[in-house]
């Protein structure tokens, strides 16, 4: 049961926040029909706008930085990120089998390759150390095939 006060901010909300609460609908919507998992930051986000909750600068600051994050441009220079990147990582993670390392060694350096993909994959980013990370690998796995 809601009290007067809360609906409201409930009303106070649907106004004030009207474009928000459009554009978190459509992202959850094409989550759900292109069968992604639904993201439950912004499901949640859509719910306290919803349900009256208090929007702080910072929770609205989250949601415009969600509904840019999820424009049709932003996705595509992603998705061409994506494509750019992933193959070089696919290339480094095959280069690891041409190394004398130890097996243990190699599990452990294909274990952190292949967690940078997944994330490269799933959240179309990377952090700059990762990145740095991934080049000093490709260095170090070369060095070491030249060696051998």
């Amino acid at each position: 049961m809601r009290t007067k006060k809360q609906s409201n901010w409930v009303k106070s909300n649907i106004t004030q926040f009207h474009s928000e609460i459009k554009s978190l609908s459509e992202i959850i919507n094409t989550q759900n029909k292109s069968n992604m998992v639904v993201d439950s930051f912004t499901a949640d986000m859509l719910l306290a706008i919803r349900s009256g909750r208090r929007i702080t600068d910072k929770m609205l600051s989250a949601i415009h930085n969600i509904i840019q994050r999820n424009t049709p441009e932003y996705l595509k220079t992603r998705t061409d990120w994506v494509a750019s990147v992933v193959p070089k990582i696919n290339f480094i993670i095959s280069r690891v089998e041409f190394t004398d390392w130890t097996k243990g060694y190699k599990v452990g350096v294909l274990s952190f390759l292949e967690s940078i993909q997944r994330q490269a994959k799933s959240r179309m980013t990377l952090s700059n150390n990762q990145m740095v990370a991934l080049n000093k690998f490709h260095k170090k796995i070369e060095k070491n095939i030249d060696k051998k």
